[in-house]
């Protein structure tokens, strides 16, 4: 099966399975849906953000914070 075609049967599935309660865990940007959160919710919500983490490479890492400290310098009007 092509990735874009599994890609798409994942983003069908919903809450009421649970790898769809998984994926939506993982997926969540609401931080007040996140503190709201039972035991379990975060501990999935939290290794998933770790192992995340964990895969960005140094030069990924230099890259943004150098792309931060440009726009903040273009914040206060320095170039």
């Amino acid at each position: 099966m092509p990735f874009g075609e599994f890609a798409t049967l994942l983003g069908g599935l919903n809450g009421d399975t649970p790898l769809g309660a998984t994926v939506q865990i993982r997926a969540e940007r609401d931080r007040k849906a996140i503190r709201k959160f039972s035991r379990e919710q975060r501990r999935i919500y939290n290794d998933w953000h770790r192992r995340r983490a964990k895969a960005v490479t140094r030069e990924e890492y230099e890259s943004a914070m150098k792309g931060l400290s440009q726009a903040f310098r273009g914040l206060g009007g320095e170039k």
